[in-house]
């Protein structure tokens, strides 16, 4: 099975070499970025969220980070799976966020898995962890209508903020009955921290989607 990994930002994207190498050794995938043909320069003149527009945080290849247009960036993605689906049988999105796309192959969402996967562990209060502040609504938007009771959003930077910072937003958490982390940023360091301070379970994108690819493919 060949599958296609599709980033928002650019590839490679080697932050998550070091969380999913024993994945990612046992496949046969294409990585593929929406923003891999655009210079920083014109990520921001055309792909930029105007003020007030919604927005995902993603990654570029030299480590920065960006904010993209919700539209825009999808618009670019469908580009990009029409070009590539009839080379692959699978193909992976990876983020986190709502992208309204199709493909005439199978198509796997993280937005949807993340939200089944917390519809069915039905938690009272729903922690949610999100790269920015303005994104909240957006969250609020998206998580509300899952958890079964009460959620608390806090904003941390996988991209661009240390990790003491990361440590001092947790105590807004410390109610919360399961913590989700909702960017394919977040790494295993940043969940095994959450784990370490707040002793609850903590649903982290990149392993969850890799798992289920991986049994996929093994089966």
């Amino acid at each position: 099975m060949k599958i296609a990994l599709i980033t928002i930002g650019q590839s490679p994207r080697i932050d998550l070499y070091n969380d999913l190498r024993d994945y990612l050794e046992k496949m046969n995938y294409i990585e593929i970025g929406v923003l891999d043909d655009y210079s920083i320069d014109e990520i921001l003149k055309k792909l930029r969220p105007k003020p007030g527009e919604d927005f995902y945080v993603t990654r570029l290849k030299n480590g920065s980070w960006v904010k993209v247009s919700i539209d825009k960036i999808t618009s670019e993605l469908q580009r990009k799976i029409f070009e590539v689906e009839e080379q692959v049988d699978l193909i992976v999105l990876l983020c986190t966020g709502k992208l309204n796309v199709v493909s005439k192959k199978p198509l796997l969402s993280l937005d949807e898995l993340l939200i089944s996967i917390v519809s069915i562990l039905k938690p009272k209060k729903l922690g949610v962890l999100i790269p920015e502040i303005k994104q909240y609504d957006l969250a609020y938007s998206k998580w509300s209508n899952v958890a079964e009771g009460s959620i608390v959003i806090v904003n941390y930077n996988p991209y661009g903020e240390k990790e003491n910072i990361l440590i001092d937003r947790l105590k807004d958490l410390k109610e919360a009955d399961l913590v989700v982390l909702d960017c394919i940023g977040y790494t295993r360091r940043h969940a095994e921290i959450i784990k370490k301070y707040l002793d609850k379970p903590v649903v982290l994108p990149r392993t969850l989607v890799f798992s289920i690819v991986n049994d996929l493919i093994s089966g």
